[in-house]
């Protein structure tokens, strides 16, 4: 689950179907956002950086972009098993 989860807090995560299946580029397409209903379930939200075209990949970014190339490379390799190019 680590993989395809959403960190929400230092002690839980939540698992989010759709997010999930999005992959990773530095420069994302996409970014999310968690809103907290009034009966206190989460909903993540997913709004586009750009428009998109059809067929095109939905991507988000999985750290922070800012980062220094070097560290964004590291963090997705021992986070998420790529290598970024």
């Amino acid at each position: 689950w680590r993989h395809n989860s959403f960190q929400l807090s230092p002690d839980s995560i939540g698992i989010f179907v759709t997010p999930a299946m999005c992959n990773h580029h530095c420069r994302p397409s996409a970014r999310y956002r968690f809103e907290y209903t009034s009966t206190g379930h989460v909903e993540i939200i997913l709004d586009a950086l750009r428009p998109l075209v059809p067929g095109e990949d939905v991507t988000i970014s999985y750290i922070d972009g800012i980062l220094p190339r070097v560290d964004r490379r590291m963090l997705v390799a021992s986070g998420w098993m790529f290598y970024c190019r």
